[in-house]
């Protein structure tokens, strides 16, 4: 049976990932990081993208948005790629796949992971070696960054669609353990499962949830066992 379109509401929140090819530095001269960094602000706005963060790394990029609907993240993923790619493949004489894949993307579940992805993504460079303080890299938005001014943004052009579950891990403190359930349905509608009853499986979700919630181990086997998913 052919998996079913996620239930998506209009405002979502994701941190999408894309690599080189074989994970080559595609990347690594400055111009190749302005001219990405240029093409995702051109097609950001034609696409209903809000560029919440980014950083460019030699072999790798990662960006969070905020999206009107999941078919605009995968339009402006792919005409970003492709026109970079263009590009790339016209400077560097080659020719081929210049990316990895198609891209990765994760759903920013509840208030602590979408500050926490802001964090990480900031940080990579940091995390890297490449300099001490995130602010010191160029080629990310950690300079001059001012989340009150992105987060009031995000409102304005929000303000006509239902906003409870944006406002719902922006403006108030939320309950993680309701964010359990969200993420179970994601988990499965991700590796196409209607039980969860393998051990691997139940490892693997536990883990996810632990990544994506400020919950601990006891309230993640209290609700598994309300739910009837047993941490054998």
């Amino acid at each position: 049976m052919p998996r079913q379109a996620r239930s998506i509401y209009d405002g979502k929140f994701y941190h999408v990932m894309t690599q080189g090819i074989n994970k080559e530095y595609i990347l690594s001269k400055e111009i190749y990081k302005k001219i990405y960094i240029k093409l995702m602000y051109e097609h950001a706005k034609e696409n209903h993208i809000k560029i919440i963060a980014y950083c460019i790394m030699d072999n790798h990029v990662h960006i969070l948005i905020n999206i009107r609907d999941i078919e605009n993240m995968s339009r402006f993923m792919k005409i970003v790629n492709m026109k970079f790619a263009i590009l790339y493949n016209k400077m560097e004489d080659r020719v081929g796949v210049v990316f990895r894949n198609r891209f990765k993307s994760e759903l920013i579940y509840g208030e602590s992971y979408f500050y926490c992805c802001i964090n990480y993504i900031h940080n990579n460079p940091v995390k890297a070696g490449i300099v001490n303080d995130a602010r010191e890299y160029k080629f990310s938005s950690a300079n001059n960054y001012n989340l009150t001014n992105v987060l009031n943004e995000i409102k304005r052009r929000n303000s006509n669609i239902n906003q409870t579950k944006i406002y719902k891990f922006i403006d108030i403190e939320k309950n993680n353990v309701e964010d359990i359930e969200e993420v179970i349905t994601d988990f499965k509608e991700r590796h196409n499962l209607k039980e969860i009853d393998n051990r691997e499986e139940i490892k693997l979700l536990v883990k996810t949830i632990k990544r994506t919630t400020n919950v601990t181990i006891r309230e993640i086997s209290s609700k598994l066992r309300n739910l009837e998913i047993y941490c054998i």
